[in-house]
Protein backbone atom coordinates (compact mmCIF):
# COMPACT_ATOMS: atom_id res chain seq x y z
CA UNK A 1 0.00 0.00 0.00
CA UNK A 2 1.47 3.35 -1.03
CA UNK A 3 0.13 6.74 0.01
CA UNK A 4 1.33 10.25 0.79
CA UNK A 5 1.15 12.18 4.03
CA UNK A 6 1.51 15.98 3.98
CA UNK A 7 2.12 17.41 7.43
CA UNK A 8 3.21 21.00 7.78
CA UNK A 9 6.31 21.40 5.64
CA UNK A 10 6.83 17.64 5.37
CA UNK A 11 5.68 15.58 2.41
CA UNK A 12 6.26 11.86 2.96
CA UNK A 13 5.58 9.15 0.40
CA UNK A 14 4.85 6.03 2.44
CA UNK A 15 4.95 2.44 1.35
CA UNK A 16 3.43 0.32 4.10
CA UNK A 17 4.12 -3.39 4.15
CA UNK A 18 1.30 -5.90 4.52
CA UNK A 19 0.94 -6.79 8.16
CA UNK A 20 2.50 -3.56 9.44
CA UNK A 21 0.20 -3.34 12.43
CA UNK A 22 1.61 -0.10 13.85
CA UNK A 23 1.20 1.83 10.61
CA UNK A 24 -2.17 0.26 9.89
CA UNK A 25 -3.49 1.18 13.32
CA UNK A 26 -3.06 4.89 12.59
CA UNK A 27 -3.64 5.00 8.83
CA UNK A 28 -6.20 2.31 7.90
CA UNK A 29 -9.29 4.09 9.28
CA UNK A 30 -8.37 7.19 7.26
CA UNK A 31 -7.62 5.34 4.00
CA UNK A 32 -10.76 3.26 4.22
CA UNK A 33 -12.86 6.38 4.75
CA UNK A 34 -14.27 5.13 8.04
CA UNK A 35 -13.20 8.21 9.96
CA UNK A 36 -11.71 11.64 9.51
CA UNK A 37 -8.03 11.83 10.49
CA UNK A 38 -7.23 14.14 13.36
CA UNK A 39 -4.05 16.17 13.57
CA UNK A 40 -2.94 14.03 16.52
CA UNK A 41 -3.36 10.83 14.50
CA UNK A 42 -1.40 12.22 11.55
CA UNK A 43 1.31 13.64 13.80
CA UNK A 44 1.67 10.34 15.64
CA UNK A 45 1.89 8.36 12.41
CA UNK A 46 4.44 10.72 10.87
CA UNK A 47 6.62 10.50 13.99
CA UNK A 48 6.41 6.68 13.99
CA UNK A 49 7.20 6.52 10.28
CA UNK A 50 10.17 8.89 10.57
CA UNK A 51 11.65 7.07 13.56
CA UNK A 52 11.15 3.60 12.08
CA UNK A 53 11.83 3.90 8.35
CA UNK A 54 13.73 7.10 7.54
CA UNK A 55 17.45 7.83 7.85
CA UNK A 56 17.83 11.62 7.93
CA UNK A 57 20.60 13.35 6.05
CA UNK A 58 21.63 15.37 9.11
CA UNK A 59 21.10 15.05 12.85
CA UNK A 60 21.48 18.23 14.92
CA UNK A 61 22.09 17.77 18.65
CA UNK A 62 21.14 20.63 21.00
CA UNK A 63 21.77 20.31 24.75
CA UNK A 64 19.36 22.60 26.61
CA UNK A 65 19.83 23.95 30.11
CA UNK A 66 18.60 27.46 30.97
CA UNK A 67 18.51 29.02 27.52
CA UNK A 68 16.07 31.77 28.44
CA UNK A 69 15.03 34.18 25.71
CA UNK A 70 17.53 32.74 23.21
CA UNK A 71 15.95 29.29 22.80
CA UNK A 72 13.06 30.14 20.48
CA UNK A 73 15.29 31.75 17.85
CA UNK A 74 17.61 28.76 18.06
CA UNK A 75 14.74 26.34 17.44
CA UNK A 76 13.08 28.51 14.79
CA UNK A 77 16.26 28.47 12.70
CA UNK A 78 16.39 24.69 13.02
CA UNK A 79 12.80 23.69 12.18
CA UNK A 80 12.76 26.12 9.21
CA UNK A 81 15.92 24.83 7.56
CA UNK A 82 15.68 24.49 3.78
CA UNK A 83 17.05 20.97 4.20
CA UNK A 84 13.90 19.22 5.42
CA UNK A 85 15.33 15.72 5.85
CA UNK A 86 16.87 16.33 9.25
CA UNK A 87 16.29 15.20 12.81
CA UNK A 88 16.61 17.63 15.70
CA UNK A 89 17.65 16.04 19.00
CA UNK A 90 16.93 18.23 22.02
CA UNK A 91 18.65 17.04 25.19
CA UNK A 92 16.90 18.54 28.22
CA UNK A 93 19.61 18.83 30.88
CA UNK A 94 17.33 19.57 33.84
CA UNK A 95 16.53 23.21 32.98
CA UNK A 96 14.82 25.28 35.66
CA UNK A 97 13.72 28.34 33.66
CA UNK A 98 10.96 26.82 31.51
CA UNK A 99 13.20 25.92 28.58
CA UNK A 100 11.88 22.35 28.77
CA UNK A 101 8.32 23.61 28.25
CA UNK A 102 9.36 25.50 25.12
CA UNK A 103 11.21 22.46 23.79
CA UNK A 104 8.17 20.24 24.32
CA UNK A 105 5.92 22.72 22.52
CA UNK A 106 8.19 22.65 19.48
CA UNK A 107 8.38 18.84 19.62
CA UNK A 108 4.58 18.58 19.58
CA UNK A 109 4.46 20.64 16.38
CA UNK A 110 7.35 19.05 14.47
CA UNK A 111 7.74 15.24 14.28
CA UNK A 112 11.41 15.59 13.35
CA UNK A 113 12.20 16.72 16.90
CA UNK A 114 13.27 14.01 19.34
CA UNK A 115 13.48 14.73 23.07
CA UNK A 116 15.92 13.26 25.57
CA UNK A 117 15.35 14.04 29.25
CA UNK A 118 18.39 13.68 31.50
CA UNK A 119 17.58 12.33 34.95
CA UNK A 120 20.35 14.49 36.40
CA UNK A 121 22.32 17.49 35.19
CA UNK A 122 25.10 16.13 32.96
CA UNK A 123 26.41 19.41 31.54
CA UNK A 124 27.07 19.95 27.86
CA UNK A 125 29.66 17.24 27.14
CA UNK A 126 27.74 14.19 28.35
CA UNK A 127 24.46 15.68 27.10
CA UNK A 128 25.90 15.75 23.58
CA UNK A 129 26.87 12.11 24.07
CA UNK A 130 23.27 11.25 24.93
CA UNK A 131 22.26 12.78 21.61
CA UNK A 132 24.97 10.89 19.74
CA UNK A 133 23.68 7.59 21.12
CA UNK A 134 20.38 7.92 19.25
CA UNK A 135 21.43 10.05 16.24
CA UNK A 136 20.63 8.40 12.89
CA UNK A 137 21.78 11.05 10.43
CA UNK A 138 24.40 10.50 7.77
CA UNK A 139 26.08 13.62 9.18
CA UNK A 140 26.00 15.09 12.68
CA UNK A 141 25.81 18.76 13.62
CA UNK A 142 25.77 20.46 17.01
CA UNK A 143 24.24 23.68 18.25
CA UNK A 144 24.39 25.60 21.49
CA UNK A 145 20.93 26.38 22.84
CA UNK A 146 21.44 30.15 22.55
CA UNK A 147 22.86 30.28 19.00
CA UNK A 148 21.17 30.54 15.61
CA UNK A 149 22.06 29.88 11.98
CA UNK A 150 21.18 30.79 8.41
CA UNK A 151 18.18 28.83 7.16
CA UNK A 152 20.19 27.18 4.37
CA UNK A 153 23.17 26.26 6.54
CA UNK A 154 22.68 22.49 6.65
CA UNK A 155 21.59 22.25 3.02
CA UNK A 156 24.78 24.01 1.89
CA UNK A 157 27.05 22.01 4.20
CA UNK A 158 25.44 18.68 3.36
CA UNK A 159 25.60 19.27 -0.40
CA UNK A 160 29.24 20.32 -0.13
CA UNK A 161 30.10 17.29 1.99
CA UNK A 162 28.45 14.92 -0.50
CA UNK A 163 30.02 16.60 -3.54
CA UNK A 164 33.51 16.34 -2.06
CA UNK A 165 32.90 12.99 -0.31
CA UNK A 166 34.11 14.67 2.86
CA UNK A 167 34.18 13.44 6.44
CA UNK A 168 33.99 17.04 7.70
CA UNK A 169 32.31 20.09 6.14
CA UNK A 170 33.09 23.52 7.64
CA UNK A 171 31.43 26.92 7.27
CA UNK A 172 32.47 30.27 8.67
CA UNK A 173 30.67 31.97 11.56
CA UNK A 174 30.46 35.17 13.55
CA UNK A 175 30.46 35.99 17.26
CA UNK A 176 27.59 38.16 18.48
CA UNK A 177 28.24 40.23 21.61
CA UNK A 178 25.76 42.62 23.25
CA UNK A 179 27.60 45.61 21.76
CA UNK A 180 29.25 44.28 18.62
CA UNK A 181 29.48 41.50 16.03
CA UNK A 182 32.84 39.98 15.14
CA UNK A 183 32.85 38.07 11.83
CA UNK A 184 35.21 35.17 11.25
CA UNK A 185 35.23 35.14 7.44
CA UNK A 186 38.58 33.45 7.08
CA UNK A 187 39.07 30.62 4.65
CA UNK A 188 42.38 28.75 4.83
CA UNK A 189 44.00 28.25 1.43
CA UNK A 190 45.78 24.92 1.17
CA UNK A 191 46.95 23.17 -2.00
CA UNK A 192 45.83 19.69 -0.91
CA UNK A 193 43.74 17.77 1.60
CA UNK A 194 46.68 16.44 3.60
CA UNK A 195 48.14 19.89 4.21
CA UNK A 196 44.72 21.27 5.16
CA UNK A 197 44.26 18.50 7.72
CA UNK A 198 47.75 18.94 9.16
CA UNK A 199 47.42 22.71 9.48
CA UNK A 200 44.05 22.53 11.21
CA UNK A 201 45.24 19.74 13.51
CA UNK A 202 48.38 21.63 14.59
CA UNK A 203 46.36 24.78 15.26
CA UNK A 204 43.87 22.87 17.36
CA UNK A 205 46.70 21.62 19.58
CA UNK A 206 48.61 24.90 19.81
CA UNK A 207 47.59 28.50 19.15
CA UNK A 208 51.00 30.16 18.76
CA UNK A 209 50.59 30.68 15.00
CA UNK A 210 48.71 33.93 14.64
CA UNK A 211 47.68 33.98 10.98
CA UNK A 212 44.14 35.35 10.84
CA UNK A 213 42.81 32.74 8.42
CA UNK A 214 43.54 30.00 10.96
CA UNK A 215 42.04 31.76 13.98
CA UNK A 216 38.78 29.71 14.01
CA UNK A 217 40.85 26.53 14.31
CA UNK A 218 42.80 27.46 17.42
CA UNK A 219 42.38 26.61 21.11
CA UNK A 220 38.89 28.13 21.30
CA UNK A 221 37.39 24.88 20.06
CA UNK A 222 34.66 26.26 17.82
CA UNK A 223 32.74 23.19 16.69
CA UNK A 224 29.10 24.05 15.94
CA UNK A 225 29.66 25.42 12.39
CA UNK A 226 30.77 21.97 11.19
CA UNK A 227 29.12 18.76 9.95
CA UNK A 228 30.75 15.48 10.97
CA UNK A 229 30.19 12.17 9.22
CA UNK A 230 28.57 9.86 11.76
CA UNK A 231 30.52 6.87 10.46
CA UNK A 232 33.81 8.55 11.44
CA UNK A 233 32.63 9.16 15.00
CA UNK A 234 31.38 5.60 15.40
CA UNK A 235 34.35 3.85 13.77
CA UNK A 236 36.86 5.75 15.93
CA UNK A 237 34.76 5.70 19.12
CA UNK A 238 34.83 9.49 19.45
CA UNK A 239 32.82 10.98 22.30
CA UNK A 240 32.84 14.14 24.40
CA UNK A 241 34.61 14.15 27.73
CA UNK A 242 32.71 14.85 30.95
CA UNK A 243 33.21 18.59 31.40
CA UNK A 244 32.34 18.30 35.07
CA UNK A 245 35.82 16.73 35.33
CA UNK A 246 37.69 17.86 32.18
CA UNK A 247 37.30 21.30 30.62
CA UNK A 248 37.48 22.35 26.94
CA UNK A 249 35.56 19.21 25.94
CA UNK A 250 34.76 20.65 22.52
CA UNK A 251 38.45 21.18 21.74
CA UNK A 252 39.35 17.61 22.71
CA UNK A 253 36.49 16.35 20.52
CA UNK A 254 37.79 18.36 17.54
CA UNK A 255 41.33 17.08 17.99
CA UNK A 256 40.11 13.49 17.82
CA UNK A 257 37.82 14.12 14.85
CA UNK A 258 40.38 15.94 12.71
CA UNK A 259 42.94 13.26 13.47
CA UNK A 260 40.52 10.56 12.26
CA UNK A 261 39.10 12.38 9.22
CA UNK A 262 40.44 11.73 5.72
CA UNK A 263 38.69 14.40 3.65
CA UNK A 264 37.81 17.94 4.78
CA UNK A 265 35.91 20.58 2.85
CA UNK A 266 35.07 24.23 3.56
CA UNK A 267 32.46 26.79 2.52
CA UNK A 268 33.69 30.43 2.77
CA UNK A 269 30.31 31.71 3.98
CA UNK A 270 29.15 32.83 7.43
CA UNK A 271 26.33 30.39 8.19
CA UNK A 272 26.40 30.09 12.00
CA UNK A 273 25.98 32.82 14.61
CA UNK A 274 27.46 32.26 18.07
CA UNK A 275 25.90 34.40 20.80
CA UNK A 276 27.94 35.58 23.79
CA UNK A 277 26.24 36.71 26.99
CA UNK A 278 26.79 36.62 30.73
CA UNK A 279 25.41 33.10 31.18
CA UNK A 280 27.73 31.44 28.64
CA UNK A 281 29.46 28.48 30.27
CA UNK A 282 32.86 29.35 28.83
CA UNK A 283 32.84 32.57 30.86
CA UNK A 284 32.28 30.87 34.21
CA UNK A 285 34.89 30.31 36.92
CA UNK A 286 34.48 26.53 37.05
CA UNK A 287 34.96 26.05 33.30
CA UNK A 288 38.46 27.57 33.52
CA UNK A 289 39.35 26.30 37.01
CA UNK A 290 42.81 24.88 37.58
CA UNK A 291 41.79 21.33 38.43
CA UNK A 292 39.72 20.91 35.25
CA UNK A 293 42.46 22.54 33.14
CA UNK A 294 45.10 20.15 34.48
CA UNK A 295 42.79 17.20 33.70
CA UNK A 296 42.41 18.59 30.16
CA UNK A 297 46.18 18.67 29.72
CA UNK A 298 46.51 15.10 31.04
CA UNK A 299 43.84 13.93 28.57
CA UNK A 300 45.61 15.70 25.70
CA UNK A 301 49.01 14.31 26.70
CA UNK A 302 47.59 10.79 26.81
CA UNK A 303 45.97 11.18 23.37
CA UNK A 304 49.14 12.52 21.75
CA UNK A 305 51.29 9.85 23.35
CA UNK A 306 48.92 6.98 22.53
CA UNK A 307 48.75 8.01 18.86
CA UNK A 308 52.51 8.66 18.64
CA UNK A 309 51.95 12.36 17.92
CA UNK A 310 53.62 13.95 20.92
CA UNK A 311 57.11 14.42 19.48
CA UNK A 312 55.79 15.62 16.12
CA UNK A 313 53.59 18.27 17.74
CA UNK A 314 55.75 19.06 20.78
CA UNK A 315 55.96 22.80 20.09
CA UNK A 316 52.20 23.10 19.50
CA UNK A 317 51.52 21.13 22.67
CA UNK A 318 53.99 23.26 24.66
CA UNK A 319 52.47 26.58 23.59
CA UNK A 320 48.95 25.31 24.21
CA UNK A 321 49.92 24.18 27.72
CA UNK A 322 51.41 27.57 28.64
CA UNK A 323 48.36 29.32 27.21
CA UNK A 324 45.73 27.38 29.18
CA UNK A 325 47.80 27.50 32.38
CA UNK A 326 48.15 31.27 32.05
CA UNK A 327 44.41 31.49 31.40
CA UNK A 328 43.53 29.48 34.51
CA UNK A 329 45.82 31.57 36.74
CA UNK A 330 44.20 34.76 35.43
CA UNK A 331 40.85 33.13 36.15
CA UNK A 332 41.90 32.54 39.78
CA UNK A 333 43.01 36.16 40.15
CA UNK A 334 39.81 37.51 38.59
CA UNK A 335 37.36 35.36 40.55
CA UNK A 336 39.33 34.64 43.72
CA UNK A 337 42.59 36.37 44.65
CA UNK A 338 46.30 36.59 43.86
CA UNK A 339 46.95 34.34 46.84
CA UNK A 340 44.63 31.67 45.42
CA UNK A 341 46.44 31.94 42.08
CA UNK A 342 49.74 31.35 43.89
CA UNK A 343 48.31 28.24 45.59
CA UNK A 344 47.21 26.89 42.21
CA UNK A 345 50.64 27.65 40.73
CA UNK A 346 52.18 25.47 43.41
CA UNK A 347 49.73 22.70 42.48
CA UNK A 348 50.65 23.03 38.79
CA UNK A 349 54.39 22.86 39.54
CA UNK A 350 53.87 19.56 41.38
CA UNK A 351 52.34 17.89 38.31
CA UNK A 352 55.03 15.59 36.83
CA UNK A 353 53.64 15.64 33.26
CA UNK A 354 53.67 19.43 33.13
CA UNK A 355 57.12 19.65 34.67
CA UNK A 356 58.47 17.18 32.11
CA UNK A 357 56.97 19.15 29.21
CA UNK A 358 58.30 22.59 30.20
CA UNK A 359 61.78 21.11 30.64
CA UNK A 360 61.73 19.32 27.28
CA UNK A 361 61.64 22.64 25.42
CA UNK A 362 64.99 24.47 25.77
CA UNK A 363 64.76 28.09 26.87
CA UNK A 364 65.76 30.68 24.27
CA UNK A 365 65.35 34.41 23.69
CA UNK A 366 63.57 33.69 20.40
CA UNK A 367 60.92 31.62 22.15
CA UNK A 368 60.58 34.19 24.93
CA UNK A 369 59.76 36.85 22.36
CA UNK A 370 57.03 34.68 20.91
CA UNK A 371 55.54 34.07 24.35
CA UNK A 372 55.86 37.65 25.61
CA UNK A 373 56.64 38.55 29.19
CA UNK A 374 53.75 36.97 31.14
CA UNK A 375 53.96 33.50 29.63
CA UNK A 376 57.76 33.61 29.62
CA UNK A 377 57.68 34.33 33.35
CA UNK A 378 55.29 31.40 33.86
CA UNK A 379 57.59 29.16 31.81
CA UNK A 380 60.58 30.06 33.98
CA UNK A 381 58.61 29.56 37.20
CA UNK A 382 57.52 26.08 36.06
CA UNK A 383 61.10 25.16 35.09
CA UNK A 384 62.53 25.97 38.54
Amino acid sequence: MTFEIVYGMLRISCSMRTGDSVGAFYVFPYISGKTEPTSDIIRTFVKIYINRYMTPKVSIIVPIYNAGKFLEKCLDTLVNQTLKDIEIILVLDCPTDGSDRIAREYAEKDPRIRLIVNEQNLNIGLSRNEGLKIARGEYIGFSDHDDWRELDMYEKLYQKAREDQADIAISNFDSIYPDRIIPHPYYPDCPNQEQLKQEIFSHLIGDWKKEQEWRPFTHWGYMWHILYKREILENHNIWFSDNREITYEDLLFLIQVFHAANRITCIPLILYHHVFHQKNQASSYIYNSTGLVINHLMYLDHFLTTHHLRDEHLWDYFFSTLHVLWRTLKNEIHHKSCYQAFIQLVTIRKNPTIRQLVREVPFSVRMARKLKIQKTALWLLLRL
